[in-house]
Order: C-alpha cells, then structure tokens, then sequence
C-alpha cells in the first residue's frame, strides 16, 4: 500500500513538474505569438519607416505626419497579436484628424501592413526599443503622447514613467501579465518561473502624466479586476471610460471610442 501511495504521488509531482516546465517553455510564444492580421491600408506604405536598435535590430513601422509643424506626437503600442500600424492609422485619421503626428513601430519579430521587425521580443529588450522610440521621436516644443492598446498598454505606461510625456492612452488594459498568469494558472509556480510579469500596476505609481482609461465592458479576455485595480494606482486620473458593449477584439471599432480617445489631446496642444 505504502509502495502504491507513493508512486502515485511520484507521477502527480512528475505530471506537475511537466506542466510547469511546459508553461514556461511556451510563455513567450503566449505572451508575444508574433502573428497578426496584417492592416492592408493603401496609403500606408508611404509613411514606411526603418528604426535600428542600438544592438543592430531593424524595427518596421509607420511615422504619420501632422497637418502642422509643431504639433502632439502620439506613440503607439499595439497588442500581442496586432498590426501597430493599423492602430496608428487609427489614431492619425480617425482620431485626431490628422491633427498630430502619430508613430507605429513593430515589437521585435513582429509583421506589420508595411514590413517586418527583427530580432526576437522579451520584456527587457521591448523596453529599450519603447524608450529608443520616444528619444528618436520626442523633439522640442512637440508634446508627446503615449497610447497602448492590450499588451501595449504595458510599454505606452512604461515609456511614460521613464520619459516626460503630455499623456497616456491605455485601452484594454490589464493590471499585470503576472496577475493574468496567477489567476489562470493558480496552483502552478507562475511567480517565480514569469520571465515577463509586465507589471502596469506597478509603473503607474512612477507615471505624473495624466492617464486615460477605456475599459471594454464585455471584454472576454482581461478579467474587469484589471481596470479597477490600475484605477486605484493612477495618481492623476484624467478618464475612466467603459465602452459598455465592447469586446476585447472590437473595442478599437467603438464609436464611442473615438470621441473619449480625443479628450487624450490637451486642447492647448491641437490650438482648440
């Protein structure tokens, strides 16, 4: 008896240790799965841009410009299985109106509508690449804004607790991947085996720059703890918005998201 229970026990904890060991194998290509729908917009490849990393990576992207000279920057981040580009599309005409320059630059080995970036994403090396994108495209007397969507309200919140920013824009938030991760996987050793934990949460705190936050009301994949918890980190909350009926895959088409998303632009920084 004493035999059995202990080679039950014995395959459970090699069962455990397998499953463990297969989750963090595949993180990465969870958190960062490299494919997206590409945006197939016409007037996109003649704003084609090609930023190098300091380590000799090639990051594709898009720099959309503004009806003026001295207008707001927005940067854009865009989700784990998101075309950038299609959302600093978005922003440029849909949004502000062509009223501000907007840039969209691909994670590392991500495509995008007008290329493909190099390299291969981990947390560390995105956060360089999102701080490289501000100093490239912060210039003097331009405000610059940072806007994430999903995954990338992680790097628009961190530029911004790093760099001096007019504004952040997060839409679909979530408060850490470490809480997504825990909550999934709750018996499993998330904590200690988490390569990227992407902590929002905590980056508010070290955030001055007012922050907007559009919440999808029925957003199926980040659970509504998320929002409340960032909520309650922010020091100067500028917007809390829920979309009421939008979902996380359609929240960037909610009408009612254009109209909050122009309220991200100080009226000083458009010449309202």
């Amino acid at each position: 008896m004493r035999k059995a229970i202990l080679f039950i026990f014995s395959a459970l904890l090699g069962l455990y240790i397998l499953a463990n060991g297969y989750l963090y194998s595949t993180q990465d290509n969870q958190i960062y799965t490299q494919r997206v729908n590409r945006i197939e917009i016409a007037e996109l490849p003649n704003y084609a841009i090609n930023l190098k990393t300091a380590g000799g990576i090639i990051l594709s992207g898009v720099q959309l410009p503004s009806q003026k000279e001295d207008a707001p920057i927005i940067l854009t981040f865009g989700g784990n299985a998101h075309d950038v580009t299609g959302l600093a599309h978005f922003l440029w005409k849909d949004v502000f109106e062509q009223q501000a320059g907007v840039v969209g630059i691909s994670y590392r080995g991500y495509p995008n509508a007008v290329g493909q970036s190099g390299g291969v994403p981990n947390q560390k090396a995105l956060e360089q690449d999102a701080l490289q994108i501000y100093d490239m495209f912060s210039q003097e007397n331009r405000p610059v804004y940072t806007v994430g969507y999903s995954l990338g309200t992680y790097f628009a919140t961190y530029v911004a607790s790093q760099r001096d920013v007019a504004g952040v824009g997060l839409i679909a938030p979530f408060a850490s991947m470490l809480k997504m991760a825990t909550d999934k996987y709750p018996y499993m050793l998330v904590k200690p085996l988490l390569k990227s934990p992407l902590r929002t949460d905590e980056l508010l705190k070290g955030v001055k720059a007012p922050v907007h936050i559009f919440v999808a009301g029925q957003d199926g994949l980040i659970p509504d703890t998320h929002p409340l918890i960032l909520k309650e980190k922010v020091k100067q909350l500028a917007t809390y918005k829920v979309l009421t009926h939008a979902t996380h895959n359609n929240v960037l088409h909610e009408p009612k998201l254009v109209l909050s998303l122009r309220e991200l632009l100080n009226k000083d920084d458009v010449g309202h």
